[in-house]
């Protein structure tokens, strides 16, 4: 080897070069030489050994290491079928039940521990990060779900998650019947804590879905092309979930669903209803609150689907509640007669119906569904001191609400 040059930049291959030789080349110069050497192995040796601690640092920084996924990636089935949703139905009701486990695998990787410390797990994350959160939440078994929206309005999903580990299925080790929360952001779905170095030892996850309402529904069938989430091994610190790893996600594979639920919106056939209340002489009213002969109102409801929970109903006045105790509403603007309204009555004519109130129809059979019709009355009712002949028309709105 040829000392260097003054000035000379030192080759890359004296960096490598053990100190014993180092200080032997350096003693065996002259003087002037010497003190120029001395200067070079002390950059040399602080480069050399800056170069080291620098490599070392990558490794460090991992503390597992697992092979690429098998399968390299995951497609997972949705329910399908048919599911008839009730047109009133509120938000954040249940209408396709969780799924039965989507299992990607139990030896979707093979991890190895690199000197892990304590207090860090290991475990499969799942996350959604090509849907959309509605914002709102679905608690089942204790835990809070996002729900993520979809092509179908008034329809969410919600996804739970769960890792296989070496002690095994996480949820189960853990209670959670649904699995752990799934979000936008990897979070693991539980995880095996050990020390040191170990392994390799096999990984997995499994996922699984329900539906939601998240407003009013519109039919349709869900559907997510393409990509939809992705699944990694993650290294984390135990936590209140979601938990943000501290290393990874790393191995990622790619997740989609295909197929899915049909949503019907079911509801009973409510045809409009013209009653004749006919015609009555002046004579018949002879001070405010005396009425002429009541008429049947039968409302009918057509074709009610079954499994509904309950059926509600309203009435609501097209023009005017003239007198609320008594359901009296007023007469509209095509009228002629002057000091009578109409007034709504039960099927036995002698109690009033409540206007704008919610009622029950208890009628309704859940197990079988079908026809049904729900019995009222009507006649006119004095308003006023006078009353003048002429023709007396009005109208009502009857509104039904399905649960």
């Amino acid at each position: 080897m040829k000392p260097a040059r003054h000035g000379a930049a030192v080759p890359c291959t004296f960096q490598c070069l053990p100190w014993e030789r180092i200080v032997t080349s350096s003693i065996s110069a002259n003087h002037r030489f010497y003190h120029r050497m001395q200067r070079s192995v002390a950059v040399i040796v602080f480069a050399c050994l800056a170069w080291l601690f620098l490599g070392a640092s990558p490794a460090m920084a991992t503390i597992t290491s697992c092979s690429n996924p098998m399968p390299g990636g995951f497609t997972f089935a949705l329910p399908s079928g048919t599911f008839s949703v009730p047109r009133n139905m509120g938000p954040n009701t249940l209408v396709v039940p969780w799924s039965d486990w989507f299992v990607g695998g139990t030896s979707v990787w093979s991890c190895t521990g690199l000197g892990a410390p304590n207090g860090e797990y290991n475990g499969a994350a799942v996350w959604m990060q090509s849907l959309v959160p509605t914002g709102q939440t679905y608690t089942a078994g204790g835990i809070s779900y996002t729900v993520f929206g979809t092509n179908v309005a008034g329809i969410g999903m919600v996804v739970g998650q769960s890792a296989y580990t070496p002690s095994g299925w996480q949820s189960d080790l853990t209670g959670k019947p649904y699995g752990y929360l799934v979000v936008t952001t990897p979070s693991p779905g539980g995880g095996w804590g050990n020390t040191g170095n170990w392994g390799p030892l096999s990984f997995g996850f499994r996922v699984r879905v329900a539906f939601v309402t998240t407003g009013t529904v519109q039919a349709g069938t869900v559907s997510f092309p393409g990509q939809v989430g992705s699944v990694g091994m993650v290294d984390y610190v135990s936590g209140t979930y979601p938990v943000t790893p501290t290393h990874g996600p790393m191995n990622i594979a790619p997740i989609g669903f295909v197929g899915g639920p049909t949503f019907a919106v079911v509801a009973c056939q409510t045809p409009d209803v013209r009653v004749p209340l006919g015609q009555w002489p002046q004579t018949t009213f002879t001070g405010i609150g005396s009425t002429s002969g009541a008429k049947p109102v039968n409302i009918s409801l057509n074709s009610c689907p079954a499994g509904l929970n309950s059926i509600t109903y309203r009435v609501d006045p097209v023009t005017t509640v003239v007198n609320a105790t008594q359901s009296v509403v007023a007469l509209d603007a095509s009228s002629s007669a002057t000091g009578v309204g109409v007034q709504l009555l039960d099927s036995s004519g002698t109690q009033p119906v409540p206007l704008q109130t919610w009622i029950t129809f208890t009628g309704y059979n859940a197990a079988m569904g079908g026809d049904y019709t729900i019995p009222l009355q009507a006649r006119y009712y004095e308003t006023a001191a006078a009353v003048s002949p002429g023709v007396a028309n009005t109208a009502m709105t009857f509104t039904m609400q399905y649960q």
